[in-house]
């Protein structure tokens, strides 16, 4: 009896340690969750590894780890590789793998998945590598302007070599210190990796000099090349024998001549970028004016129409630095106008288009900022007309017993000219009107003749040429504000002979391969003959349709401005 409830007790003791001993009842039941006990929300720069493997763990609807389950790696978002791409729980129920990020900055995202579970998701943020290059964002496509400050930043970025923009990287920018200066010297990027910069460009820099802006940052370095322009006046002096284009540094107020003693030109007009000057240049052998441009780079001169039957005058560049607008006319036996046409010649393409606007009389075409034409009809008075890009016209100007011409630009919307009254007391005077046809606005001045204006780049200066009314002077040129007050001035060199035709510009080149810069006076070009009188006075009556006045020598008096701005 004793020895039967020993063997119970035995067989209830190993059936008990049958039940936990041997793991039978304490086997792990199947997966049924993935915990993720390292590797999440991890920051490194791309394309590295995570500091920390990723790490997951596996149990059973109890909580048990489960050992020898397949788990598989994979990256969801961002690029980069998880490796190995499957790995094996250990007997914890854990397995971990290596992140490498891809190389695209920002969060990306890897998963580990074990099958019949939803994935669990391990997120990390890819940081910007080390600053490895510097591109030009923009600013790059501007004239840098002897005494003036670019109009818009220049604006580096910073990236690594991925492409990514580093942001907070120090930036040094430096420009050559006798030239220019900038603003913005020693400062971080943004978090786009944008770095700007202001260039100011010295009055005294030379035309054409190279002026470089270099930014750094660590290995990344990037520089951009302007070569400056200089702010001037070009104008026609006629003398009795001849005709020659000059120019006048309006910081300098140095002048020289543009075009060659013996060639006769007149009527000049700059390019934007102000690297060409289109004139018209007396032909002996027609007796006629052809229109020519010279590339100051080289002093390379290239005749672009000579049609040898008619004047061709007033060439004016458009916007796009390639066009030229210009207007042809011809004479019956007396010198009288019979028709003129305006015309447009492309430099790139060689396209001409000799009447753009139509029969009759129409000239004095000039381009807008924007692209648009304004150009003068002549019937029983000049009137202005508008020239949309689509190619649509519109009267901007009939203003009665008034032959209004002349026009230039004030701005894309508004318009100075030469209002010639024909009343008793006919007089010639500088007006504005907006491109709309609303606002006009006069200056009269009753001691003065004055017309032809030009406006600056800057659109701050006004310039004309001028006579007194009482005829005690020559043609002179004078500059004051657009805004009116102070005084006008006449322009330094401009008293001997008659000065006409102003227009300011910019003059300044790149490189041109092979060839040395124009920094003599150019060579004197084709021609050789006198300036007949009657071409003279033929080309300087598109400005005077009263006719060439009597004077009596120079004038070169200073006057105060009679009006209060245009």
């Amino acid at each position: 009896m004793k020895s039967m409830k020993w063997l119970a007790a035995a067989c209830i003791a190993l059936a008990a340690c049958s039940g936990d001993g041997t793991g039978s009842d304490n086997k792990a039941g199947p997966p049924s969750a993935v915990a993720r006990p390292a590797g999440d929300a991890q920051q490194a720069a791309v394309g590295t590894a995570l500091p920390t493997p990723l790490k997951v763990r596996v149990t059973d609807a109890a909580g048990k780890a489960t050992p020898n389950v397949s788990v598989a790696w994979a990256v969801t978002a961002g690029g980069g590789a998880v490796t190995p791409g499957s790995s094996v729980t250990d007997a914890n129920g854990e397995a971990s793998a290596t992140w490498t990020l891809g190389t695209q900055a920002g969060p990306q995202t890897a998963t580990a998945t074990v099958a019949g579970l939803a994935p669990a998701t391990f997120t990390a943020t890819a940081s910007a590598g080390a600053a490895a290059q510097m591109t030009v964002v923009s600013g790059a496509d501007q004239l840098a302007i002897a005494g003036s400050e670019l109009t818009r930043n220049l604006t580096f970025k910073v990236t690594d070599q991925y492409g990514n923009p580093v942001a907070g990287q120090a930036v040094t920018l430096s420009v050559n210190a006798a030239l220019a200066s900038l603003t913005g010297n020693g400062t971080a990027t943004a978090a786009d990796g944008t770095v700007s910069t202001r260039v100011t460009v010295f009055p005294a820099a030379p035309r054409s000099t190279q002026l470089r802006v270099t930014a750094t940052a660590g290995a990344a370095t990037r520089g951009v090349d302007f070569y400056v322009r200089r702010p001037v006046l070009i104008y026609t002096r006629y003398s009795n024998t001849g005709a020659r284009i000059h120019e006048l540094d309006l910081l300098s107020e140095t002048t020289r001549a543009l075009t060659g003693a013996d060639e006769q030109a007149f009527t000049g007009a700059l390019s934007p970028d102000g690297s060409m000057l289109a004139y018209s240049r007396y032909n002996p052998g027609t007796t006629y004016n052809d229109l020519v441009v010279l590339t100051l780079a080289t002093g390379q001169r290239r005749v672009v129409y000579a049609p040898g039957d008619r004047d061709v005058l007033l060439p004016s560049f458009a916007p796009d630095n390639e066009t030229l607008v210009f207007t042809s006319y011809t004479y019956d036996a007396d010198g009288s106008i019979v028709q003129s046409r305006v015309g447009t010649f492309n430099l790139r393409t060689a396209a001409l288009q000799s009447n753009l606007l139509g029969s009759g009389i129409v000239d004095m075409a000039q381009f807008g900022p924007d692209g648009r034409m304004v150009y003068v009809t002549w019937d029983d008075a000049a009137d202005l007309f508008m020239r949309e890009t689509s190619g649509a016209t519109a009267r901007v100007l009939n203003t009665p017993d008034v032959y209004d011409f002349d026009p230039a630009f004030l701005s894309a919307s508004r318009l100075v000219h030469t209002c010639f009254r024909t009343a008793a007391d006919a007089s010639y005077d500088i007006c504005s009107v907006n491109t709309n046809g609303t606002d006009p606005r006069s200056s009269v001045d009753p001691e003065w003749e004055d017309f032809d204006p030009t406006v600056s780049y800057d659109r701050l200066k006004i310039a004309f040429s001028s006579f007194p009314t009482d005829g005690a002077g020559g043609i002179d040129i004078y500059m004051g504000l657009t805004a009116g007050g102070g005084t006008l001035d006449v322009i330094p060199g401009t008293t001997d002979d008659e000065e006409l035709e102003a227009h300011f510009g910019l003059v300044g080149w790149n490189p041109a391969p092979g060839a040395a810069a124009l920094s003599r006076l150019p060579a004197p070009g084709p021609g050789g003959a006198r300036l007949p009188v009657a071409v003279r006075n033929r080309v300087m009556a598109r400005h005077l349709p009263q006719g060439m006045p009597t004077l009596r020598g120079p004038s070169a008096r200073t006057r105060r401005l009679q009006r209060s701005g245009f």
